[in-house]
């Protein structure tokens, strides 16, 4: 049986306004300068289910946290029906050692998406060879030879706090106001962090999964194949 990758919780750079951000790890001021002290691509932090797919044992497998999940259920509405035309090309780009993580969107969360370019977007992919994950680069032209959708990147560069404080603002997929920030430390892949929108954490009071579920919505120009 091949080895179950969990995908690692992700810090906050820092915690924004009076956030209650329960028990959730954040970098101390010290740690939070010298991640900021490299290059830093800033992605926009995404609304969605953690989702994996991998080829296990023969299985094209999807995954979410710490399980592996059933096609069909509430948290994962469409997703058997989004894998079916891919799935050739995920079984042959994946082979048995990738492991691709994303964001699946079909359902609301706190933030309502009207311009998705896709259900999943890619964030990461973990190498079962090298046991760590590839460079944002190498991770775009393996989303985009199987056909797959990624984050939104912001920009790339030096930052302060302040500066990204001042970069939280509408949805690159079609909402007022983003989650927050992905922040990743180029050339360091396993260096990332994650600054919260303050309104977005004190939103999440009411769990999503407690509420009817609603549907986002796909960009008029998105074409699902």
């Amino acid at each position: 049986m091949t080895e179950f990758v969990r995908f690692p919780r992700t810090p906050h750079l820092a915690v924004l306004g009076n956030s209650d951000i329960r028990g959730d790890k954040v970098l101390t001021p010290q740690q939070a300068v010298a991640f900021l002290a490299g290059e830093v691509l800033v992605e926009e932090k995404v609304d969605g289910e953690n989702l994996g797919i991998s080829y296990v044992d023969g299985q094209l497998r999807c995954q979410s946290r710490g399980s592996y999940v059933e096609l069909g259920g509430q948290h994962f509405q469409g997703l058997a029906t989004w894998l079916e035309p891919r799935r050739d090309r995920l079984i042959r780009e994946l082979g048995s050692d990738l492991v691709i993580f994303g964001e699946w969107c079909a359902v609301v969360h706190t933030v309502a998406y009207n311009a998705l370019p896709d259900w999943l977007l890619i964030f990461d992919v973990y190498d079962r060879r090298t046991e760590g994950f590839w460079h944002d680069s190498e991770r775009n032209l393996l989303a985009e030879s199987i056909g797959l959708q990624t984050v939104p990147a912001l920009e790339a560069g030096h930052f302060e706090l302040d500066d990204l404080r001042d970069r939280m603002g509408p949805s690159r997929l079609g909402a007022p106001l983003m989650e927050g920030l992905f922040l990743r430390r180029r050339n360091r892949a396993m260096d990332r962090a994650k600054l919260v929108e303050p309104s977005f954490v004190q939103a999440i009071g009411e769990h999503w999964r407690r509420r009817p579920a609603r549907r986002n919505r796909l960009s008029t120009s998105a074409t699902m194949q």
